[in-house]
């Protein structure tokens, strides 16, 4: 058989050896992340090769096989199973696209954004914390979806950072995304901590006084969020304000929405989606 080497870089440190037959491979973690200020992650390694000028192909059937690959080994720890979102697929999705067109191989982007912020920016209603694992292969048989799922799954469960991502007990839902450009293979897979969900979506922007009749929920099975506070540039900026009848008269500017949920004697603060609230 021919042996493939799998790299896993975390904490700076790039590790090389001889796991079993495949192609090259490489894989990243990414620990729980502070949404903003963008999160501090180890330097990655990017690739040597420039971006592709083939097509890139979402595999679909993959990405369903890492989901279900990856709730096999929860279970197998005693663990609880994560919920599919569709919008955590997407991001994931899209942010493995990026890579491949843009010839990287990171959970920061070349614009600095990195996997805390991509999800504030583009989940308009999931409350929590977000962890990233990747994955890269090389010249990657694509027919049979199980067989290359198992593959990707198992390289991330023999490297402790992936798998600490993978089996942490707090976790409650996930995206995963497999694309493929040539024979190259990026698979990524989004893990987050769900504390509640906002409704209605928060939108991009709101004008100040604007009125947002935000409710959110504990999916901890806890009492629902009662306060918001608008952070930036390391600290609240605006608030916490009760979220009943709120109104937005917050100065204009960038923000982090951060949601309070009662919890006994103490408060636990979750990170939302980020809003620009316009004049």
């Amino acid at each position: 058989m021919t042996s493939w080497r799998v790299a896993a870089l975390l904490s700076a440190l790039l590790t090389l050896g001889v796991l079993l037959a495949s192609p090259w491979l490489a894989s990243l973690s990414a620990p729980e992340q502070p949404v903003v200020p963008p999160e501090p992650v180890a330097p990655a390694a990017r690739s040597s090769q420039p971006a592709p000028s083939v097509p890139v192909d979402s595999l679909e059937p993959v990405a369903r096989a890492v989901v279900a690959a990856t709730n096999g080994e929860r279970r197998g720890k005693g663990l609880r199973e994560l919920r599919p979102d569709p919008t955590l697929a997407e991001l994931a999705e899209a942010h493995g696209r990026d890579m491949l067109e843009r010839g990287y191989f990171d959970h920061v982007d070349p614009d600095g954004v990195g996997p805390g912020e991509r999800v504030a920016r583009g989940h308009r209603r999931l409350v929590g914390a977000s962890r990233e694992n990747l994955w890269w292969g090389s010249g990657v048989p694509q027919d049979d979806a199980e067989q290359l799922a198992a593959a990707i799954v198992a390289g991330w469960m023999g490297s402790q950072g992936h798998r600490e991502n993978l089996l942490h007990p707090s976790l409650t839902h996930l995206g995963v995304g497999v694309v493929a450009a040539g024979g190259e293979v990026h698979a990524v897979q989004l893990l987050a901590d769900v504390r509640g969900f906002v409704a209605p979506a928060v939108l991009d922007e709101m004008k100040a006084g604007a009125a947002p009749g935000w409710v959110v929920s504990s999916l901890a099975g806890g009492r629902a969020a009662d306060r918001v506070d608008l952070f930036a540039d390391g600290r609240p900026r605006w608030g916490p304000r009760p979220l009943r009848d709120l109104t937005l008269d917050a100065p204009p500017g960038q923000y982090q929405l951060r949601f309070y949920f009662p919890a006994g004697n103490r408060v636990v603060i979750a990170n939302g989606p980020q809003l620009r609230v316009l004049p």
